[in-house]
C-alpha cells in the first residue's frame, strides 16, 4: 500500500490525502483484529473498528481504486478488511453501509442490497443506506421498491449533496417505471439545487 502512496508522484494532493486515510481504516481493521483475538470485547479494540469503518465509510474505496488503477486484489483487500470488522462488531451500521457501497461498485448488487438492508435494520434515520440500497435494487430491475426507498430518504438528506443524489436516482428510478413526467420533475429539483 505504501509503495502506490510513495509511486503516486502523478497523482495529486487530494488524492494522495485519501488513498493514506484509505490505507490507514484498513490497517486499523486488519490489526484490530489481532487485538481482538487477545482480549476478546476490549473496548479499545471495538473501537478501532469502528474507527477503521468511520474513516472508511467517508470515502468510496473502489472509486478511487479505479481512478488510481489498482488491481482487483485491492478490492477484494477492502472487502475482507470490511468483513473482518463486520465479524468484530455486526452492529456497525458505517462498516455495512461502506460495505454496502464496495459491494454495489463491483456490482454485486443481491449482496450490496444484503448490506444496506441490514444497516437500515439496525438504524432506520440512514441516509446513505437508502440510497444505497435503493441504486442496488435499480439495478436489479426493482424500481417501485427503489423508488419506495429513495422517498424515505429524502427525510434523511442533510444538505445540497445529498439531495442532488436523491434526485439524480429517484429520477432514473422514475423513469425506468416509465413515469417520465415524475422523473422530469425530479431530474428538474436537481438542477434547481443551487
Amino acid at each position: 500500500f505504501d509503495d502506490v502512496v510513495a509511486g503516486g508522484g502523478h497523482l495529486g494532493e487530494e488524492a494522495v490525502g485519501q488513498l493514506q486515510r484509505l490505507g490507514s481504516g484498513l490497517s486499523l481493521v486488519l490489526h484490530g483484529e489481532d487485538v481482538l483475538h487477545g482480549a476478546r470485547g476490549d473496548a479499545l479494540a471495538i473501537e478501532s473498528f469502528h474507527g477503521a469503518a468511520e474513516c472508511l465509510a467517508g470515502e468510496n474505496p473502489l472509486q478511487l481504486f479505479a481512478q488510481l488503477g489498482l488491481p482487483g486484489d485491492a478490492r477484494s483487500a477492502a472487502l475482507d478488511a470490511f468483513s473482518a470488522a463486520l465479524n468484530a462488531e455486526p452492529k456497525s451500521t458505517k462498516a455495512l453501509t461502506a460495505r454496502g457501497g464496495l459491494y454495489l461498485e463491483d456490482k454485486q448488487f443481491a449482496r450490496a442490497e444484503t448490506d444496506f438492508a441490514a444497516a437500515l435494520d439496525l438504524k432506520a434515520a440512514n441516509f446513505d443506506a437508502y440510497v444505497g440500497l435503493a441504486r442496488a435494487q435499480l439495478a436489479q430491475g426493482s424500481d417501485n421498491l427503489a423508488v419506495f426507498n429513495l422517498d424515505k430518504a429524502e427525510g434523511y438528506a442533510a444538505g445540497d449533496d445529498e439531495r442532488a443524489a436523491l434526485y439524480y436516482w429517484r429520477g432514473q428510478g422514475l423513469e425506468m417505471m416509465g413515469e417520465t413526467i415524475a422523473a422530469q420533475r425530479s431530474y428538474q429539483a436537481l438542477l434547481d439545487l443551487p
